[in-house]
């Protein structure tokens, strides 16, 4: 949460820096406050840099951002703060003496990360050092993707308009994006739709290919040319990456073929990849699966995954968990509570079928599952919570910020986008666009969120404008899980006497406190707002060493 912290900052300072406000403020001066603003731009352009760049390295470096943004937020804000409280001259000039040291103690500590910075943006621009050391992300695939048929309940329809959609007109060239958030199903589709015979009749050549999210062209080139069994261990070894590339353009001149690109991440690894395809007006098709509807040119069509309904989410948990055998009637209630409580995402589904076909089939347990299911699933499966991740991974900085703070709100709800155009705008997430006011860049965050399929339209106007919108559990609990890690904020549950559980608040930036509705505490229900301002003050002890 580098990003947002120093954008925060940046513009608390624009504001100090206001001069009909500053003689209200600080004692600061004015060109310890442009030094600093200047360190602070300087370091969010190398956060805008470094976004796709994964490290252990940079992750600990971000964390030191992120830590002495925030410190000098505290030191800036505990100062406005008190400028409204009643204090003598003697006193104030004692504080703006303390206020002004702790500043400098930060702002050489900014200004020694941007120094640091600097020398890894030189080094990045001068040597491919870096993406030898960049940690590898998982592909994405998981049990959903490998469960072949046993997952297809609920898609026939989506299946039979993609295989008419491949064996139909045009002759020319097609591309057919199939679009839905991590888990919905798109590998599961595309791989039923790739083995189908009818698929499989109409084409010369069928070729499938997973994309990393770091795309690189030779490892592509490679496995199409294995998936066509025209994969030779002397070409591996011997061919540079342009002799596979022509050697693959050749294999497929002149003859009707079906390549599957699934999970392509951005525009540029698609428009990259795109070249290598022949269109010879004889009915070729490529299926492109994403999760990011920018991803796709805009000329395309594309196929949206849709949650399942509660009659085939419990259908997709009953052929995990039985086969082909039926459900014992005293667990059938059961078990469409567990099968309505996934909210309709397969990889849900598949996970917690996965459990239930091993656990005790007792009524007892299947009511306990009902009742836990993201917890169920994230014990279960691992790699369901590496698959939601990569979504979050893949996030630029200025959008992690506005997705984590999805979390804030209770599990289901349904959010006014009004509301949320201005928390966002009051925390500080947003960075003013020339031209556009802040609910606009709201609103173009708000889109790019919901087209990477992590935020969901709930109602829209009559014109087409979001009302409200909402986000599947899972990824709520993702983001409540990620904001822990980051610092962001602390989700806890408050109890009947309104005391709070400790665990995790000593370093989290934001507390977020909800309510436990079966002991609902009736002298809160008019609170709107609670801020906490301590009086945090920077360790000086090594400071006149």
């Amino acid at each position: 949460m580098a990003y947002a912290a120093v954008l925060s900052l940046s513009q608390i300072l624009k504001q100090i820096s206001n001069p009909y406000l500053k003689q209200h403020q600080t004692p600061l001066q004015d060109q310890q406050i442009k030094s600093l603003q200047e360190n602070l731009k300087f370091l969010l352009d190398f956060l805008d840099d470094s976004w796709q760049r994964r490290s252990e390295e940079l992750r600990c470096f971000e964390m030191e951002i992120r830590d002495a943004a925030y410190k000098t937020e505290d030191i800036m804000e505990s100062q406005i703060s008190k400028n409204f409280g009643q204090e003598s001259f003697h006193e104030r000039q004692i504080r703006d003496q303390t206020s002004c040291e702790n500043f400098v103690i930060v702002a050489d500590e900014i200004d020694s990360i941007k120094t640091t910075a600097a020398k890894l943006k030189e080094l990045w621009g001068s040597t491919d050092l870096y993406h030898s050391k960049m940690t590898s992300l998982p592909t994405g695939q998981s049990r959903l993707a490998s469960s072949g048929k046993s997952a297809m309940v609920g898609f026939s329809d989506d299946m039979i308009q993609i295989v008419d959609r491949l064996t139909g007109y045009p002759p020319s060239l097609e591309v057919i994006p199939i679009i839905g958030m991590g888990g919905i199903g798109k590998t599961t589709l595309a791989r039923n739709v790739y083995n189908d015979p009818r698929t499989k009749g109409h084409f010369h050549i069928c070729a499938w290919v997973s994309i990393s999210q770091e795309c690189r062209e030779r490892e592509v080139w490679l496995s199409l040319l294995d998936s066509m069994e025209q994969l030779s261990t002397e070409m591996h070894q011997e061919k540079n990456t342009e002799e596979l590339k022509e050697y693959l353009y050749k294999s497929l001149k002149g003859r009707r073929y079906l390549a599957v690109l699934d999970d392509v991440w951005t525009t540029e690894d698609w428009h990259s990849l795109s070249r290598i395809f022949p269109d010879d007006g004889i009915g070729s098709r490529i299926i492109l699966t994403t999760r990011l509807l920018s991803a796709v040119d805009s000329h395309s069509s594309p196929h949206h995954m849709q949650f399942l309904n509660e009659t085939d989410s419990w259908n997709l948990l009953r052929r995990e968990v039985f086969g082909k055998d039926s459900c014992p009637v005293e667990l059938e209630k059961a078990g469409n509570d567990v099968a309505k409580n996934c909210k309709g995402l397969p990889l849900s589904l598949v996970v917690i079928g996965g459990h239930l076909s091993k656990a005790n089939r007792t009524k007892e347990h299947w009511e306990y599952v009902a009742q836990n299911v993201k917890s169920v699933v994230n014990a279960t499966d691992p790699n369901c919570s590496d698959i939601l991740s990569l979504s979050f991974d893949y996030l630029p900085h200025y959008l992690k910020a506005c997705f984590l703070y999805m979390g804030i709100f209770p599990e289901d709800d349904e959010i006014r986008v009004s509301k949320l155009v201005k928390l966002w705008a009051a925390e500080g997430f947003l960075k003013a666009a020339r031209g556009k006011t802040l609910e606009e860049v709201a609103e173009e965050y708000l889109g790019d969120l919901i087209s990477r399929n992590l935020i969901l339209t709930r109602e829209e106007s009559s014109s087409g404008k979001i009302k409200t919108c909402g986000i599947h559990d899972l990824l709520r609990d993702l983001c409540i899980r990620k904001a822990q890690q980051e610092k962001f904020f602390h989700a806890t549950v408050a109890d009947k006497d309104f005391r709070i559980f400790a665990e995790g608040r000593k370093y989290s930036r934001r507390l977020c406190i909800q309510p436990d509705t079966s002991n609902a505490n009736p002298s809160m229900e008019s609170l709107r707002q609670v801020r906490i301002q301590p009086d945090i003050r920077p360790d000086t002890s090594n400071a006149n060493k």
